[in-house]
């Protein structure tokens, strides 16, 4: 940590202000944040071929982070997550359940002054709690992807009057990872590899108290697959997503913070997948607070 922050105070000092939004914040140096909060979501799918699925998704997220210098910071997050789906299909019907918690993340967030906007930057690592489980007979999953996970992010803000636009490029590098496979009779330990993820986010916020805010997010993840001494197989097929989403900062108190969140969600790869239908909703809100 030593190492890092002498680094970061060698970096050129400018008398431009930083510009964020939502999407970049960050804590300046020797400020705490602490966020929590909850999210819902619900997806209702229907497939070419009859078929169809719906499921209520509550993710509970916590993360602190720590301003070490003026414009950078390093910090932690989780998750807590609980889903249920029920599912239909050539007249059968089955229903699942997953409780669980999350990958733990360790992330660097900086913003870069410019004379003519800000650079964002983020760095992180993503450590599994436990190894990945999967049960297709009762539709089962774990939170933990059971992968590591390095992410690479970069993107712009810029400032435009009493309106900011900005833009980020993430990547997320997923690395081989333990799993246990239950399919039909079949189960086995073994590996899972692949699961990669490439996003690209359009986001703008309005100048004024509440900061409302907008983002149009494309996300790709590649497929994902299990091998292991006696079997190999596709977990799951590539994946394209589409988000689109609304949020505020409302101010509760000093140092505190009101956020909720609106969003709506689809899958572009609709027929890649053999899906007719799939529309997601979410919903959320969040408190940051700063000390």
């Amino acid at each position: 940590m030593k190492h890092l922050i002498l680094l970061l105070s060698l970096l050129p000092c400018s008398a431009f202000a930083v510009t964020e939004t939502l999407q970049t914040l960050a804590p300046k140096a020797g400020q705490n944040e602490f966020k929590g909060g909850i999210a819902y979501s619900h997806v209702s799918a229907e497939a070419d071929l009859g078929g169809s699925a719906t499921s209520n998704q509550f993710v509970v997220p916590v993360s602190y982070f720590y301003g070490i210098t003026t414009h950078h910071a390093v910090g932690v997050e989780t998750y807590y997550l609980k889903n249920d789906s029920n599912f239909s299909k050539a007249g059968l019907s089955g229903s699942g359940e997953t409780q669980d918690f999350g990958n733990i993340d360790i992330t660097y967030k900086g913003n870069l002054d410019t004379e003519s906007g800000t650079v964002y930057l983020e760095a992180g690592v993503s450590f599994p709690s436990e190894k990945y489980e999967f049960n297709s007979n009762d539709a089962q999953f774990s939170a933990s992807t059971g992968q590591t996970t390095v992410t690479l992010a970069a993107g712009y803000v810029q400032k435009l009057v009493d309106f900011t636009l900005g833009g980020i490029a993430a990547y997320d590098i997923a690395m081989e990872g333990d799993a246990d496979i239950d399919v039909g009779v079949f189960s086995d330990s073994g590996k899972v590899k692949g699961g990669s993820q490439v996003r690209f986010s359009f986001f703008g916020e309005v100048e004024g108290e509440n900061h409302p805010n907008f983002s149009l997010t494309y996300a790709r993840t590649y497929s994902r697959s299990f091998s292991s001494d006696t079997v190999s197989g596709t977990i799951d097929e590539d994946l394209e997503m589409f988000y689109a989403n609304f949020s505020a900062r409302m101010p509760v108190a000093e140092r505190l913070e009101f956020i909720p969140t609106a969003g709506l969600a689809t899958v572009m790869n609709q027929s890649d997948r053999n899906l007719e239908k799939y529309n997601m909703f979410t919903a959320a809100a969040q408190l940051r607070y700063l000390f």
